[in-house]
């Protein structure tokens, strides 16, 4: 899905039209690239729905979340690479608040998100009063636009790498981050060139986007 857009997802447009169903929307070895919209140039997703092994690059948003957009979606993302995502506001991301009392949680297992640019953060903004977003296994690292990779409050399960979280006394990226992550922070940065090569890499087999 590529050079597509729309005013709100410019490669996919997910609407649970006020239901949540179940089925989840899925997609599975999908590459999502160069699309452009106002708000969730990758995708906008309202309601649940699971990406694996996939790609979201490249995409352009004047507003909000250059690769998702989410509203009241409970996603789960593993094995997804992030990367190369511009907007005003979440680069990699958008996680917007939620109007519904029935609260869901999103799951992101072995992601990496990384040089996307953004004016709040590069990589993830969670609102308050956005459902949670659990990270588990996964890159947040060189994303640009601001000093943070991620802003917002988090879940860790562990094994989580953060280049910068903020400032210890007030971070901006905030979690109970357990033993087995390495969040950085101002005066503690995780540069990106220690953690992987800063530029995208397409595998000649598979046609996935990831950072080497």
């Amino acid at each position: 899905m590529n050079q597509n857009y729309a005013p709100q997802g410019g490669g996919i447009y997910l609407s649970n039209n006020g239901y949540y169903l179940r089925p989840a929307f899925t997609l599975n070895n999908t590459i999502v690239d160069g699309n452009a919209a106002m708000d969730g140039a990758g995708l906008w997703l309202s309601g649940p729905a699971e990406i694996y092994y996939s790609s979201v690059v490249n995409n352009t948003a004047a507003g909000k979340g250059g690769g998702l957009f989410l509203s009241i979606s409970d996603l789960c993302l593993s094995n997804v690479t992030i990367g190369g995502n511009v907007a005003a506001v979440g680069g990699g991301i958008y996680n917007s608040k939620f109007t519904s009392v029935q609260q869901k949680k999103s799951l992101f297992n072995n992601v990496t998100i990384s040089r996307n640019k953004g004016a709040t953060s590069g990589g993830i903004v969670s609102e308050v009063d956005a459902w949670p977003i659990t990270l588990y296994n996964s890159i947040l690292v060189g994303n640009l636009g601001s000093t943070v990779d991620c802003y917002g409050t988090f879940i860790s399960n562990g094994f989580n790498l953060i280049g910068n979280t903020g400032s210890t006394s007030a971070p901006r990226c905030k979690s109970d981050w357990s033993s087995t992550d390495l969040p950085g922070t101002d005066l503690a940065k995780i540069g990106v060139k220690t953690v992987l090569v800063p530029t995208l890499v397409q595998d000649s087999t598979s046609g996935q986007w990831y950072y080497p």
